[in-house]
């Protein structure tokens, strides 16, 4: 979790320090081995398609979501309807479901009418997050107390919890949550 979830260190200086670049990577074929859970065939289709959207991913698709977020910021409990996303996560999913949104403006035609799910993790927010300005000494000095603390927290707490657990646990300790 240390780099993408929590920075790997924060300097004084600076701020938190984040290892969370994302990067999308083709590969012909697939290792069935590795992904043994939740595949879907939703269709087959060309490999001129697959080009073009290759050519997606890296003209619209990499440049608009250019680093690792776990978090959804919501305004309310449920995604959807009149709900406000403040912060959009980007993972795996995102990818997915974004690539899954574009195929058929490429050509591509689906087989499958099975529901996709993929995991949120959101964070409930009644407002829009405030964008921390790293050039005030005074913003900056709270930002690194912050990741600090936190950082101790989650060394301290990290043990055997599964994600939500760590979460659950770090809430009931937080006032605040700054997002990356």
């Amino acid at each position: 979790p240390f780099g993408a979830l929590f920075p790997i260190s924060v300097e004084d200086g600076a701020g938190p320090v984040w290892n969370n670049e994302a990067v999308v990577a083709f590969t012909p074929g697939e290792d069935p081995h590795r992904w043994t859970k939740g595949r879907s065939l939703v269709g087959r289709t060309t490999g001129a398609i697959v080009n073009a959207l290759c050519d997606w991913v890296v003209s619209e698709f990499t440049p608009s979501h250019p680093g690792y977020q776990l978090f959804d910021v919501l305004d309310a409990p449920q995604a959807g309807g009149a709900t406000r996303t403040w912060v959009s996560a980007c993972v795996c999913d995102t990818f997915v479901h974004a690539s899954l949104r574009q195929l058929p403006s490429l050509g591509a035609h689906f087989t499958s009418q099975q529901p996709l799910y993929r995991n949120y993790v959101p964070l409930i927010s009644p407002s829009a997050p405030e964008r921390v300005d790293l050039s005030s000494a005074a913003e900056r000095a709270a930002l690194n107390g912050y990741y600090s603390a936190l950082l101790e927290l989650v060394t301290r707490g990290l043990g055997a919890r599964t994600l939500p657990q760590l979460l659950h646990w770090l809430a009931e300790r937080l006032e605040y949550v700054y997002i990356h």
